[in-house]
């Protein structure tokens, strides 16, 4: 079974809100967008938490093929947002709950971080604005 279509990001009104709270504020404030669920969250949303974890073991073609095609949209979308004259693009996934990571660093490292580089360096490319990494885990060392 193929991956389906995602929800179009050029469908008419998509952007509506957004493009009219970047001209009624943008003048006296910093406008910001959230690419929230960037790919880990996505991904078991559309799959399934079971079904993704299990994808990133033993089907690794089957959880490439999704987040790919996830970071082709974000992309996309980041695109409308930056064309919009968004000032900052933020970028979140919860790969972790009050105990750790809910996914090992390996998993991490070999799945989500690449897209997540890949995600960061086309907005790099694409703006002139400074560029920084926070990164936040929860729970004990």
């Amino acid at each position: 079974m193929g991956i389906r279509p995602f929800p179009g990001l050029d469908a008419p009104g998509r952007f509506d809100e957004a493009e009219k709270n970047v001209k009624v504020w943008k003048r006296d404030y910093v406008i910001s967008a959230m690419i929230e669920a960037t790919f880990f969250e996505n991904a078991w949303y559309l799959r399934g938490f079971g079904e993704f974890l299990i994808d990133m073991i033993s089907r690794p073609h089957m959880a490439n093929a999704l987040l790919d095609k996830l970071l082709k949209y974000k992309i996309k979308m980041v695109g409308h947002f930056m064309g919009l004259g968004v000032d900052v693009i933020r970028l979140g996934d919860d790969v972790g709950w009050q105990k750790g990571m809910l996914i090992s660093p390996d998993l991490w490292r070999r799945y989500l971080k690449p897209k997540m580089r890949v995600l960061i360096a086309h907005i790099r490319k694409h703006s002139e604005a400074y560029m920084s990494w926070l990164l936040i885990f929860s729970g004990s060392p």
